[in-house]
């Protein structure tokens, strides 16, 4: 033990009166171990030690009462609810929550149904139009060709027109003689 914890020292005049009486409160609220019906009792001994705090004990002990009350409360409807039995009913269903889910469950099929519809007719749609395009593509194929026919028969015309008329009709005989003798 050193000289500190062997040196006590005196308390004189009003805080060793406060310090008593705090002492003896304090040994009283711990035996009353904080029961509801003891509160009142601290309360007085709490502001005999520090009577400038009044307000504020009084405070503390109007909080501390409703807490315990609300938690009494609390127990008790925990303890009601452990007693009653447990709900074993099912609800029925009125006639309009009936018909307000039959009207549902149909429109969603309804929209289901459309949605199906709407998907075929939307793919029917791309095969019409590739067939569309396939056909307008052949078209322009065709009419390309025609226009190269057109182009070739316009200069043969050009060519033909440009031969002189007896000669022309020369090469025609020679041509004739030329089958007679095959």
């Amino acid at each position: 033990m050193s000289n500190e914890e062997d040196h006590e020292t005196p308390m004189a005049g009003e805080s060793a009166e406060k310090l008593k009486i705090l002492l003896h409160a304090e040994s009283k609220a711990s035996n009353l171990c904080l029961d509801n019906d003891s509160l009142p009792d601290m309360k007085t001994m709490f502001a005999a030690v520090i009577p400038e705090s009044a307000e504020a004990i009084d405070e503390c002990y109007s909080q501390g009462e409703a807490y315990m009350d609300h938690n009494l409360k609390l127990d008790q409807m925990l303890e009601e609810a452990k007693k009653r039995e447990r709900v074993s009913t099912h609800l029925l269903l009125t006639p309009s929550q009936v018909a307000i889910g039959t009207l549902y469950k149909t429109q969603k099929n309804e929209l289901i149904r459309l949605q199906k519809v709407l998907d075929d007719i939307t793919e029917e749609n791309y095969k019409l139009m590739n067939e569309i395009r396939k056909g307008i593509r052949e078209k322009q194929e065709k009419a390309a060709r025609i226009d190269s026919s057109i182009d070739q028969f316009a200069k043969s015309i050009i060519t033909v027109n440009s031969i002189p008329t007896e000669d022309l009709i020369d090469a025609m005989n020679e041509i004739d003689l030329k089958e007679n003798r095959l």
